[in-house]
């Protein structure tokens, strides 16, 4: 069985980087870069959950995978 990390390992690092920096934050109302995330297990695929770089509030990014 494939972990997360493996998951989110296995999306090529310029991928992985646009994804990062592709956050919603509903407190800034804009795009930002989600930072001090940890990725967890979704039926969806792959979900970061960590803070938004710009203000520190909860965000999160789902990344759906084909599985």
């Amino acid at each position: 069985m494939v972990t997360p990390n493996e998951k989110w390992l296995s999306i090529p690092k310029t991928v992985r980087a646009q994804l990062r920096r592709n956050v919603w934050c509903g407190h800034c109302g804009d795009t930002v870069e989600i930072v001090g995330y940890v990725i967890k297990e979704d039926r969806a695929g792959i979900l970061l959950e960590g803070k938004c770089a710009t203000c520190g509030h909860d965000v999160a990014r789902l990344i759906e995978t084909d599985e």
